[in-house]
């Protein structure tokens, strides 16, 4: 079969329904061996026959099928204390059975709507190129002042005197960073001993992004001019994958194996991707949600920037998307999803000036979204990284800083020692212990970090704690949704 070009087609996926997994079909190539599907599915591949331009290939190709199978029967353990699993929405065994179609653009609408038609079909979508995330703005090498996204709230997230309580400085815990470009030798970053991605390739294009959401989590000082105070929790231990123009797929596999033992780490998604109402986070995709889902599944939180275009999640007409609570297709991925605010108080939910953020009850956590003073590529500074990407850093290293502080003070308890996602998403989207927005858009809540601190310092089991945390979500309604299934 001819491989139409590349230029003139569209790429089109579908996930296959039914109890058959294809991927034991899969080949060391991106190929697909379509006369063995076909003997699972015949129906379905004698009806693709009516596009004989068509060609077939694996969704998944970036990865490896020894990663692959072992994502396909991995299962979350379940300790004595978290027996949330058989509540979560279960991942069946059709889960990975997706393939992916390149057809003429002429024809591409008219394939999708009979794909989506066709009783074989558990959903199909177009293949849409990821973006990295805009953060358009600042003054490179700007005399800065002081982080104001770390005062005391209700400003900032009130990080700077938790720094130097144990385990707040992200010591004993881990992150990776998912986007595309990084200066690993900013002499902010230097620390962390980064050379390359454990996934894909540095993009020299992007690197003033990575460099923002780094420096933002993780910098360290340094008596250099114009240098600042650092990011949230210096001491963490980072690495980075770089994912593709259209395909997170190696990436977040790559992330989820090199965090395989070691439960209760996070991992940043700083990218965002085009739906039909403008782009939006990345698990908008079916295939990307599903691999967050398995993300979480193995105890690793994920930190996921809602994007920048904009788009209002509790209307109907985006149910679709997977991200309103309360409708049928709604579908929680378990990932903490970040919005972003102004800087000044009141914080109201940022319109300007790359565009406004979303908003809706699946939002957890907001934070600054702009006027964050941090490392910028080429050894520089900036005072001004924007929008849900420096958000979601700031929404990240909070994370982090909860995590590694609740592994210290709960390190005699004698269940588990680490906060599995549902429950660390709810630690920060707690209003009691976090700021709300100004304006009361639902772009959930920016955590304090000192506020949770201290309301954890109050316990001495961390289970005792979490049932606390619970209970007071519990009693806001544009919370509940992501309590009352897990807990």
């Amino acid at each position: 079969m001819d491989e139409p070009s590349t230029r003139e087609t569209k790429q089109l996926v579908v996930r296959l329904a039914g109890e058959e997994n294809i991927g034991s079909e899969l080949t060391q190539d991106a190929s697909i061996d379509t006369e063995s599907i076909a003997k699972s599915y015949p129906g379905f591949m004698q009806r693709l026959k009516a596009y004989p331009a068509a060609a077939y290939s694996q969704l998944f190709s970036q990865v490896s099928c020894d990663t692959l199978t072992r994502l396909l029967s991995s299962e979350r353990q379940e300790d004595a204390f978290s027996k949330k699993t058989s509540r979560r929405q279960p991942l069946t065994r059709d889960s990975f059975n997706f393939l992916k179609i390149e057809v003429p653009k002429a024809t591409a609408e008219g394939v999708l709507e009979q794909l989506q038609a066709d009783p074989s079909v558990a959903e199909a979508f177009e293949l849409r190129e990821l973006a990295t995330l805009r953060s358009e703005g600042g003054t490179p090498g700007a005399q800065l002042g002081k982080q104001g996204h770390l005062e005391p709230s209700r400003t900032g997230i009130d990080a700077t005197l938790t720094r130097k309580l144990e385990g707040c400085d992200g010591r004993g815990v881990h992150l990776v960073d998912v986007e595309r470009g990084w200066q690993f030798d900013h002499p902010d970053l230097r620390h962390l001993k980064l050379d390359r991605p454990i996934s894909g390739e540095n993009n020299f294009h992007a690197r003033h992004h990575g460099t923002n959401v780094l420096g933002t989590i993780c910098g360290r000082a340094h008596d250099t001019p114009n240098s600042i105070a650092g990011g949230i929790v210096p001491n963490c231990t980072v690495a980075v994958a770089a994912h593709e123009e259209s395909d997170m797929s190696a990436a977040m596999t790559a992330a989820i194996e090199h965090l395989e033992g070691l439960p209760g780490s996070i991992i940043l998604l700083e990218t965002e991707i085009p739906t039909v109402a403008g782009l939006g986070p990345a698990e908008t995709q079916p295939d990307i949600r599903l691999l967050i889902r398995k993300a979480v599944d193995r105890d690793l939180t994920v930190v996921e920037c809602a994007g920048n275009s904009g788009l209002e999640l509790d209307d109907h007409r985006l149910a679709p998307l997977g991200l309103t609570p309360g409708t049928p297709q709604f579908s929680d991925s378990g990932a903490i999803l970040v919005s972003a605010a102004t800087s000044g108080e009141p914080h109201q939910r940022i319109g300007h000036p790359i565009g406004k953020v979303p908003a809706g009850k699946r939002v957890n956590c907001f934070s600054w979204g702009e006027n964050i003073a941090c490392p910028n590529a080429d050894s520089t500074y900036t005072d001004n990284f924007q929008g849900t990407s420096g958000a979601g850093a700031i929404i990240a290293g909070v994370a982090v800083a909860v995590q590694g502080f609740g592994k210290q003070h709960f390190k005699q308890a004698t269940d588990r020692g680490y906060f599995d996602p549902y429950e660390l998403r709810a630690i920060l989207s707690n209003p009691n212990t976090g700021t709300s927005s100004g304006d009361g858009s639902l772009i959930g809540v920016m955590p304090d970090l000192s506020a949770i601190i201290n309301h954890m310092s109050r316990f001495d089991k961390r289970d005792l704690y979490v049932q606390t945390v619970v209970e007071e979500v519990r009693q806001f309604p544009n919370q509940k949704w992501m309590i009352d299934p897990f807990f």
